[in-house]
């Protein structure tokens, strides 16, 4: 975005976006999310979450990281082709991509992403799925349902490593990166949580406003992970 001159974003405006000389913003959806305090009280914190589902076709093959210096969250696939698992089949789910296959990207463009996370929409308990606003509130804070810490290694639950904010943050082509790739975990499917921890007080009428860009990368000559 930021190689995208003045000139060129106007006319990728006037088109909607529809915009051959930048494939970047041709492939990117902008969205923005405003929240005001309509309430007669200030409250004292405030967390964003980005729910994100990215179901890159099978939903159940899906991987995802994240880059923290760039507040941006991915999605790519665990296999090099799309869908060849038995329950990504049905007639009904969107067709698998097979071997070219995108990754997705959610960027942060005006905050500071705080913490990432995930949780399994497979196992619905109080450690792994947000069930009650407790639980919902230790997941806004980069944690495990149950309050405790996303730990570094493996799957991020209770490996024995130092407690960390953002799960997967290496580049999955690093082999001894932490990623979901590097770890080689099972098919599941999975949801992440992209927190945005407001600093100061929120009072009444007072408005917060979060900047989002998605955008989808698909290169013929590339695999899953490249």
């Amino acid at each position: 975005l930021h190689r995208v001159d003045r000139r060129q974003r106007q006319m990728c405006i006037r088109d909607r976006f529809y915009c051959n000389e930048s494939e970047l913003l041709n492939n990117t959806i902008f969205t923005s999310h405003k929240i005001i305090n309509r309430g007669n009280e200030t409250l004292d914190s405030l967390i964003f979450t980005k729910y994100l589902n990215f179901d890159i076709g099978c939903y159940a093959d899906d991987y995802f990281g994240c880059i923290p210096d760039l507040n941006t969250v991915y999605a790519y696939n665990k296999d090099e082709v799309d869908g060849e698992m038995f329950y990504c089949m049905d007639p009904f789910d969107p067709p698998p991509f097979g071997t070219n296959i995108p990754v997705q990207a959610a960027t942060i463009l005006n905050r500071e992403m705080t913490s990432f996370n995930y949780f399994f929409a497979s196992v619905q308990n109080s450690i792994t799925y947000p069930i009650s606003p407790e639980i919902d509130y230790n997941f806004m804070q980069g944690k495990w349902g149950n309050g405790s810490s996303l730990t570094q290694g493996g799957d991020g639950y209770d490996t024995g490593g130092q407690p960390v904010k953002f799960a997967f943050p290496d580049n999955p082509n690093n082999p001894n990166g932490w990623s979901m790739f590097s770890e080689e975990l099972l098919y599941d499917e999975r949801k992440c949580l992209a927190n945005i921890e407001i600093d100061g007080s929120f009072a009444p009428n007072d408005i917060v406003k979060i900047d989002m860009a998605y955008t989808t990368y698909q290169d013929p000559f590339l695999n899953h992970v490249e």
